[in-house]
Order: structure tokens, then sequence, then C-alpha cells
């Protein structure tokens, strides 16, 4: 019994042998199943114990390790490779349409396919349209129409699977490319390098525009700065980072995450982009190579951009994806509430004590001198207004004047050249007479003395 205990000891936690244990009852059983140990079990101090022993017998296991977390896509059919699909959605935008389709046209690399989605716009105004591009695209173009409405996303997705290409990207009908797009971000996708990317985004330049008689005026153009560098998951999950012109992304990814989610009326491809992001890195391509128009208030129903003329269904839309986000989680996995609110707190906590605080009439006094400097733009901005519109009115009617006064110097340089014609006649008829009497100076002279004139 003594030499059962002791062999008990020497092997603590290493194994487990049947009559070692050191109480009665909870003896261990090697036979069939995993080993069974008293419930104090456990070396002593000073007990020499080996650590490769300690591991054997299943200890916790090791945390897996969390860089890198991208999952290999695998690589795509030879004859694809290198292969864009662009989709289009389209929906009685003519005019914005012509710019699009020659964006695409005008591409360096040739290796794609455009998917133009009619989205329940007229079908024989877009057809009509497309006869003047049959010989430009060729067998480059599929045209799906759809005889009512869809949504963004499920028209998106229209385009999405008919497709097999290597690489995707969305071409909205009012955006446009520099011409080496596709071929630079094809480039940089198929590189050795980047295969952990699922997609690319390039620099963009936010052009601000007004529709006026069927032409579009140019008003603005500027950088977009809200990405300018690989894409960061927390700020992609505070809010979208670029637009959709920007990107172009793997088909393979989309295998893995689904299409985009038809559900969402707007910011469908910010949720779109959050599953890219989760799959794998999104690189950035640091030059300029998208242009994102927008179009100024008051451009029409059919040619307004969702992110200015639908600003109140954005906000809605971007809480209700926000919540549901939240809510997917934590019922996932309830435990993360608690996180969660620490975070926020946190965060809220950070951003009080990084404000200044001041005495609520204190904050009074400074809100009403910014109401009454609000009060004061908003009063110059109406004189400058009126300002404005009696400056065109004076320009029309120094125009008129200007066209009256054009009218009339026409006539007048009617008249001198009716003038001149004349004149030139006169000269022709008069020119023998004058040379007769130029002859006749003798005789003239002659004549003269006999009158008594000298």
């Amino acid at each position: 019994m003594e030499d059962g205990l002791a062999r008990g000891d020497r092997v603590g936690l290493a194994g487990c042998r049947q009559g070692t244990s050191r109480k009665p009852g909870v003896a261990g059983s090697c036979a069939g199943q995993g080993a069974q140990f008293p419930r104090r079990a456990r070396p002593t101090l000073g007990e020499n114990v080996s650590m490769n022993k300690i591991s054997s017998i299943g200890a916790a296991p090791t945390l897996p390790r969390l860089f890198p977390s991208t999952v290999p896509l695998g690589k795509p059919v030879p004859e694809l490779a290198g292969s864009v699909a662009v989709i289009m959605r389209t929906k009685d935008r003519p005019l914005l349409l012509h710019r699009a389709l020659a964006s695409v046209l005008c591409q360096t690399s040739p290796n794609w396919h455009l998917y133009l989605v009619n989205d329940g716009g007229n079908r024989e105004q877009l057809e009509d349209l497309l006869v003047d591009y049959d010989s430009a695209f060729g067998n480059r173009l599929t045209v799906v129409h759809h005889a009512t409405s869809q949504g963004m996303e499920n028209a998106s997705n229209a385009g999405l699977s008919l497709g097999r290409e290597e690489f995707v990207a969305v071409h909205d009908d009012d955006d446009s490319w520099h011409p080496e797009f596709l071929e630079a971000t094809t480039a940089f996708l198929s590189a050795p390098a980047n295969e952990h990317c699922v997609g690319v985004v390039t620099g963009c330049t936010q052009v601000t525009e007004r529709l006026d008689d069927d032409d579009i005026e140019e008003i603005d153009r500027t950088v977009r700065r809200s990405n300018r560098t690989l894409v960061d998951l927390p700020a992609l999950l505070v809010e979208n980072r670029f637009p959709p012109i920007c990107l172009l992304f793997r088909r393979a990814a989309v295998e893995r995450i689904g299409p985009f989610n038809g559900a969402l009326p707007v910011l469908g491809d910010w949720e779109f982009n959050i599953r890219l992001l989760l799959l794998g890195e999104i690189d950035f391509l640091d030059r300029n190579l998208a242009n994102y128009h927008l179009r100024v208030r008051g451009s029409g129903a059919a040619y307004g951009n969702t992110v200015v003329d639908g600003q109140a269904q954005q906000q809605r839309q971007n809480i209700l994806l926000r919540n549901s986000i939240l809510r997917n989680a934590i019922a996932e996995q309830p435990a993360t509430l608690g996180t969660v609110q620490a975070v926020l707190f946190a965060q809220s906590q950070a951003m009080q004590d990084g404000v200044p605080k001041a005495p609520p009439t204190e904050i009074t006094g400074r809100l009403d001198t910014l109401n009454g400097w609000l009060e004061a733009i908003n009063g110059k901005q109406e004189e400058i207004k009126w300002e404005q519109q009696a400056i065109r009115g004076e320009l029309a009617a120094i125009g008129g004047k200007l066209k009256t006064i054009q009218e009339r110097m026409e006539v007048i340089e009617a008249g001198v050249r009716d003038i001149g014609i004349v004149a030139s006649w006169l000269r022709k008829l008069l020119r023998p007479m004058h040379w007769a009497w130029l002859r006749l100076l003798p005789l003239r002279r002659l004549i003269a003395r006999i009158r008594g004139r000298r």
C-alpha cells in the first residue's frame, strides 16, 4: 500500500494507473475512456513533474495566432484570369448613361464584359440608345431588362449572377473611371504579393455637377480624403469609407460571403463592404482613378443621388443597419453585451472628457451667439441670392441691348457695302468723261482768252 501511494505521488498528473489513487474510490481508468483524477489531485510544491507530461494529458488548447486571419480563395480558371465583370445599373438616365458607357469603352484593358441592368426603365429608349454602340461593344455587352424596379442591390445581383469573370466591379451609370482603372486594379490583385487581398480601392475624385437643359455642368472637383490607405475594419464599421466606383473585388470572395443584400433599399454597398472585409483585406492603390459624381439638389428624381436627395432615408437606414449588426452579434454571443456597453461607455466618457465643460448659462449664451451668427449668415445668403438675381436680370438686359446694337451695326455695314458698290460703278462711268475733259484743256483755255478770261 505504501508502495502504491509512493507511486501515486511520483506520477501526480502525468498519467493514470489502476490502484495509484491517494483516496479510495477515485481510481483512474485508462481503458476505453479518458483518464480521471481526484478533484484536487495536483503536484505538490517541490514535486518534480515533467511539463511534457502535463501537456500530454489534455491541457487547455493554445490560442490560435491572431495574424494573419485572411482566408485563401484559390486560383481562378486559367482562361478567366484577369477578366472583369462590370455591373452597371440604370433607369431612365440616358444623359448620364452615355458618359458611363464611354468610361467603360475607353479602358486600356480590353478584358472585360459589361452587364447592363435596366431596372424598370424605358426599354425602347434604352435599346435605341444602345444601337449606336453595337460595333464598339461587340460581344462584350449583356443587357438585362426588369419590367419593374427591383432595387439597386437586386439589380446588381442580376448582373452578378450572369458572369464568370475573375474580378467584379460595380460601375453606377452616373460615375466614371480613368482609362487605366481596370488595368491598374487587375494588375494589383493579380500580383502574387497581393493574393491575400479580396479587393482593392483606388483614390477617388468627387465631382459636383448640375444638369441644365440636357447638359451637364461641372461645378466643383475635389479629391476625397475619407480612405487613402488599407481599409480599416473598425473605421468601416463606423461609416462607409469609399463609393462603389473605387472598388474591384474577387468573384471568389462573393462565393464565400454571398451576393448583395436585396433587403436594403440604400447602404447595400456598405453592408457588402463590411462582409467583404471580414473575409480578407481590401488594399488601397494610391492613384486617383475613379470619379464619384454628385448632382446638386433639384436635379430631378431620375437624375438625383440617394446620398444627396435621400438623406433622410440614408440616416434612417444607417441606424437600422447598425441595430441589426449589433443585434445579431449579441444574439450569437450574449456575453459580448457587457463588452459593448463597456466600450461605448468608455468612448462616451472620452468624448466628454475631451470637451471643456461650461456652465449651462455659458452654453446657452454660446448657442444664442451661434444662432445669431447663423441668422446673419442666412440673411447675407438671401441678400446675395437677390443680388445674383438682379445681376442676372441686368446681364440679360445688357445682352438684349447688345443684340439690338449688333443688328443695327449689321444694317449699317450692309448700307456701307452698297455705297461702296455704287461709288465703284460711278468711278467706272465717269472715267471716260474725265479723260476727255483733260484732253480739251487747251481748247478750254483758248475759249477763256476769247471771252476775256485768263
